[in-house]
């Protein structure tokens, strides 16, 4: 499965946007950040990596190898748009209920070893930001 990224072009996002292929685009946003928070605090863990791929068959049915998480997580190198920028500008696309999925499986991957680290509550607080979600939409269903 090819995923746009941080690392693919302002077109690739708009391609997305324009097929109204937004599954594709949520889990492109979801994996990208997804790996980007088992490296949030600057180490990445097995245990991190292993939510990540758990996460990616429960919500998008698409399997993922600890090196592609890896590789994923250490993105920032390789990137043509910051992440916050692409998620940002995917959000956009995306309905309440997809935004706030990719959040809480973000949350999920910061508490997998077990605690949250200054660092991981930063990321997480600005990917929800980029994310365009209030605290009132994290903690409450649509009604």
């Amino acid at each position: 499965m090819k995923l746009t990224s941080p690392r693919s072009s302002s077109k690739s996002l708009k391609k997305f946007a324009k097929t109204n292929n937004t599954a594709a685009l949520k889990t492109s946003l979801m994996f990208a950040t997804l790996a980007r928070t088992a490296a949030a605090d600057s180490n990445v863990k097995q245990v991190e990596v292993e939510k990540v791929q758990e996460i990616m068959r429960r919500v998008a049915s698409t399997d993922c190898s600890a090196a592609a998480v890896n590789v994923a997580a250490k993105s920032h190198l390789f990137e043509n748009m910051p992440l916050h920028e692409f998620v940002s500008r995917a959000a956009k696309y995306l309905s309440l209920d997809d935004r706030r999925e990719v959040a809480q499986a973000i949350a999920e991957v910061c508490k997998a070893d077990g605690r949250v680290s200054e660092m991981e509550a930063q990321y997480f607080n600005g990917m929800v930001s980029s994310l365009r979600l209030s605290a009132a939409e994290l903690m409450f269903e649509a009604a």
